[in-house]
C-alpha cells in the first residue's frame, strides 16, 4: 500500500508549517482510496485539506469543544452541498508535528483506534513536519469483531510529488551541461575547504587539487598581488594547522621551482600563510636554496 500527496497538497502543507514553525495544527483532510478486490485499501491519494485548529507547542484538537464541532461540521456539510469534495473521499485527519519531526504518539493512536469507523471503511491520519522526519501515515478499521486496528506506512511508501522539468528549465539544464563538458579543468587554489557557518574547518584534500594556481591560456594570474582563493578568508588561515600549511608551502615551493611562479611571487603567496621566511624552512630540510 501507498499513499500519494498531491503537488498542490504539498505546497499548503509547505506553507502552513513555515506560517506555523512551533505550533502544532490539524485539520480535516480527504483521502481517496483504491481497494483490493477483497475490499481491504489498496492505496491512497490525499486530495485536499482544510485547517481547523492552531494549538500550541505540543497539542491540537481538531473537536476541542462543541462549539468547534458544530463549527466543522457545518463546514464539511457546505463543501459537500457545493460539490467541493472528490468523488469518492473520505475524511480524515492531518495534523503537525512543526520541527520535532513526523510521528505517531500514544495520543496519535488513541485518537486512530477511537475513530475507525464503525460500518466499514477507513479512517486515514497524515502528521507532517519540517524537520527530521516529513511524513508519518496510518489508518484505523474495525475488523469482523469490532476489533479496532492501526497500521502504519513505511516512510519508503509516503510518495511526495515533485515538480516536473519545464522546456525553460530544461533548456537551462542543456546549456550548463554543454559548457560544462566544454571548459577545461578548474583550478582549486590550495583547495582549502569554504569556511563554514559554525566555523569547524576540514582538513585539506590535496588529491582534489587539478591545478594550483590561477592560469588561463598558460599564464598566471594575479588579483591583487593575491595566490590564495577569494573564499579563503584570514580567519580561516589563522586556523590552518601545522600540516595543512607544510602542505601549501610545498606546493608552493614546486610552483616557484618549477618556474610557474616567480620568486616575487613565492614570496607574496608565502606571506599571505604567515610564512614570513620561506627560505629558512627550505634550508632546515636540506632542499636546493633558492636565488633571485
Amino acid at each position: 500500500m501507498k499513499l500519494r500527496i498531491t503537488m498542490k497538497v504539498r505546497e499548503k502543507i509547505i506553507c502552513f508549517l513555515n506560517k506555523f514553525p512551533s505550533t502544532e495544527w490539524s485539520g480535516i483532510a480527504f483521502y481517496k482510496p483504491s481497494f483490493e478486490k477483497s475490499g481491504f485499501v489498496k492505496n491512497v491519494k490525499l486530495v485536499d485539506f482544510y485547517l481547523m485548529d492552531v494549538g500550541e507547542h505540543s497539542n491540537t484538537e481538531i473537536y476541542r469543544d462543541d462549539k468547534q464541532t458544530e463549527r466543522i461540521n457545518m463546514f464539511v456539510a457546505n463543501l459537500y452541498k457545493k460539490k467541493q469534495v472528490a468523488k469518492g473521499c473520505m475524511m480524515g485527519l492531518i495534523h503537525s508535528h512543526h520541527s520535532m519531526g513526523a510521528f505517531f504518539s500514544a495520543t496519535d493512536d488513541e485518537a486512530l483506534e477511537q475513530m475507525a469507523p464503525e460500518q466499514s471503511g477507513f479512517y486515514f491520519s497524515l502528521v507532517v513536519a519540517s524537520a527530521k522526519k516529513p511524513y508519518a501515515f496510518a489508518f484505523s478499521y474495525l475488523d469482523q469483531y469490532g476489533q479496532s486496528h492501526v497500521h502504519e506506512l513505511d516512510e519508503k511508501d509516503i510518495l511526495v510529488d515533485t515538480p516536473k522539468m519545464n522546456s525553460q528549465w530544461a533548456k537551462e539544464v542543456k546549456i550548463a551541461e554543454k559548457e560544462k563538458e566544454d571548459r577545461k579543468p578548474a583550478y582549486t587554489s590550495y583547495n582549502f575547504p569554504s569556511h563554514s557557518y559554525n566555523n569547524n574547518i576540514n582538513h585539506m584534500h590535496r588529491k582534489q587539487q587539478t591545478t594550483l594556481y590561477p592560469t588561463y591560456n598558460g599564464n598566471l594570474i594575479k588579483e591583487d598581488n593575491s595566490y590564495i582563493a577569494e573564499d579563503v578568508k584570514s580567519d580561516v588561515i589563522d586556523e590552518m594547522n601545522d600540516y595543512e600549511r607544510e602542505m601549501t608551502f610545498e606546493d608552493l615551493q614546486d610552483g616557484y621551482t618549477s618556474g610557474a611562479i616567480s620568486y616575487q611571487e613565492f614570496l607574496i603567496a608565502c606571506k599571505e600563510i604567515q610564512i614570513e621566511d620561506p627560505s629558512r624552512l627550505i634550508d632546515e630540510r636540506s632542499t636546493n636554496g633558492l636565488s633571485k
